[in-house]
């Protein structure tokens, strides 16, 4: 059974979900933008028989508290994450993240070398100059409640356009992605989240966006997988990735729709933290 709870910070609350039994090394899981932990469900519930699964909601995300800085950086989203593991009473631990997430859990393993024992990249970018101002000049452009409601309707399409096209502001033929449309409930929980996080959830891509991944791969001494479904809009950014990683595997995945991604994922992430 996955359970909700909150954990107290210097900055405020951290919501997250747990699951699995504690004896074991646990799984600190980081989620992609725009949502929360609860687009981790699908894992989390399979992972947990493993071992204790954490999965926090990012701060300004979901239903954790805003980080008070006005830009802040994925070093300053780790150091947050990093007090909420602290306040759960954990010690050693395995990351595992997934894009937005990925960059969070990297820095993490590069701040705490000590502690993190493994890291799963799950789907992790890296952008060359060009696409990177691209995304900071578009992809997350500042939102607030209207009167008149308009920024409801915006955050439907933003979630529902990120699902047809990447990046989702090119609507165009060359961005449109071959992926299935998720049913309408999973596309309204995410617009939920985002309304949520209307005027802060722009803070953390940005910080996906300027992270230097370069320097952070530099110091990663912990055993890395570096995963990614085929599907994934970053799997074309996979071997740039892996070229700069010591002590890498790689695993390029199944399709988000095809019938064995769930059970493949959970085989393959279960295999390397165990190993």
């Amino acid at each position: 059974m996955i359970r909700r709870q909150f954990i107290d910070t210097v900055h405020g609350q951290i919501h997250y979900r747990s699951a699995g039994n504690k004896a074991s090394t646990p799984l600190v899981m980081l989620h992609t933008n725009p949502g929360s932990s609860a687009m981790l469900e699908p894992l989390i519930t399979p992972m947990s028989h493993y071992g204790w699964v954490v999965a926090p909601d990012t701060p300004g995300l979901g239903d954790s508290s805003e980080l008070p800085q006005a830009d802040p950086t994925i070093e300053d989203y780790a150091q947050a994450t990093m007090q909420a593991i602290n306040g759960l009473g954990i010690d050693g631990f395995n990351v595992y993240g997934n894009h937005t997430g990925a960059n969070i859990a990297l820095e993490l393993a590069v701040q705490h070398p000590d502690r993190v024992k493994k890291v799963i990249l799950d789907g992790i970018a890296f952008y060359t100059p060009e696409m990177k101002q691209d995304l900071l000049a578009h992809y997350a452009p500042d939102i607030k409640p209207c009167h008149d409601g308009t920024h409801l309707m915006w955050a439907w399409h933003f979630v529902r356009d990120q699902q047809i096209f990447w990046p989702w502001f090119h609507r165009n033929k060359a961005n449109q992605r071959s992926i299935n449309m998720p049913a309408a409930e999973e596309l309204h929980g995410v617009v939920v989240d985002v309304l949520k996080a209307i005027s802060s959830f722009q803070k953390a891509y940005r910080a996906s966006f300027t992270y230097d991944k370069d320097a952070a791969f530099a110091q990663l001494t912990q055993p890395v997988m570096v995963s990614c479904p085929t599907s994934d809009i970053f799997f074309d950014h996979l071997e740039r990735v892996i070229s700069r990683i010591q002590n890498c595997k790689r695993v390029s995945l199944p399709g988000v729709d095809e019938t064995d991604y769930l059970t493949k994922s959970i085989t393959t992430f279960t295999t390397f933290l165990s190993s």
